[in-house]
């Protein structure tokens, strides 16, 4: 008779937790499951993403791996990663999200990178940052130029109030406005700027239901409808820019695919326009020259 073997439960180790939340989420069509696995796994220990690798072989404590659990139940479900952690990265930054906000995405942070190097932020600049959200361009360029002063204009309460918050997090002063772009008031609280930055919604009405749900289903729509060809707001940003921008001053924005040559005319109500590509080889972002200077 062959004795009984007791069976014992596999270890919850740091790594059998990492590679079982991996496949639930790929299961679900995340799609970045590996990633997400990490980032959940670093967030319900407790950690930085960079420290797993330090403990994978580490037994998890029950608390930690029920916390872990609950948000790859989230995940799979197609919440943002984002709002789970209630966190999203941007360059060196890290910003607080909430649900209701527009998250921060790759894609600006090349908008912020090129902002940086335009001529409109010379030495004290004045910066203007439209449909700031939560601050990612707004917070970076402050704490890039500190010795500037940098406005964020943003319609939405709940943004402007973690714009704020993200602000005092990065030791960064924003001067924050709770104002609309359409509001033709807004011109009256506004100084002359060196530059103008500006990531408006573009997407095109139609196209919002076939987005992926992380955005379709959890994204404010505001945050999200450009209009039926997704170019409603980049008149509004030009004229703004047209009337406040000094001389030799510059305006950026994001644009979506295949709206370069329009937004490039219409900037070009300001100055000479240029359109520049993401990583990805894209046609991301549209920028101007204001005339003038030595």
């Amino acid at each position: 008779m062959i004795p009984a073997v007791a069976i014992r439960p596999a270890v919850p180790t740091v790594a059998a937790l990492r590679r079982r939340a991996e496949e639930d989420l790929s299961r679900a069509g995340v799609p970045s499951p590996r990633a997400d696995a990490a980032a959940l796994m670093a967030y319900a220990c407790g950690w930085d993403a960079a420290d797993i690798a330090k403990h994978v072989r580490d037994v998890v404590p029950v608390g930690e791996a029920e916390t872990l659990a609950r948000c790859v139940r989230r995940r799979a479900g197609r919440e943002p990663l984002q709002l789970i952690t209630a966190s999203a990265p941007f360059l060196d930054l890290r910003l607080s999200v909430a649900p209701g906000v527009f998250i921060p995405r790759p894609e600006t942070e090349g908008l912020a990178l090129r902002a940086d190097g335009l001529p409109g932020t010379n030495a004290n600049p004045v910066v203007i940052d439209l449909f700031a959200g939560v601050g990612p361009l707004a917070v970076y360029l402050a704490t890039r130029r500190p010795e500037g002063r940098v406005i964020a204009v943003e319609a939405d309460r709940s943004a402007a109030a973690l714009l704020v918050d993200n602000a005092a997090a990065h030791g960064a002063r924003v001067d924050v406005i709770c104002g609309d772009v359409r509001d033709d008031g807004l011109m009256s609280r506004l100084p002359p700027a060196d530059l103008i930055i500006a990531n408006p919604p573009y997407i095109r009405t139609a196209e919002i239901p076939a987005l992926p749900p992380e955005v379709r289903d959890y994204e404010p729509p505001a945050a999200l409808d450009g209009g039926p060809d997704g170019l409603a707001y980049y008149p509004l940003v030009a004229d703004l820019a047209a009337r406040l921008l000094k001389a030799a001053g510059a305006v950026a924005a994001e644009i979506g695919e295949g709206m370069a040559r329009e937004v490039r005319e219409t900037f070009a109500r300001v100055g000479d326009a240029h359109v520049a590509r993401d990583l990805a080889g894209r046609e991301r972002y549209v920028w101007a020259l204001k005339p003038g200077g030595d």
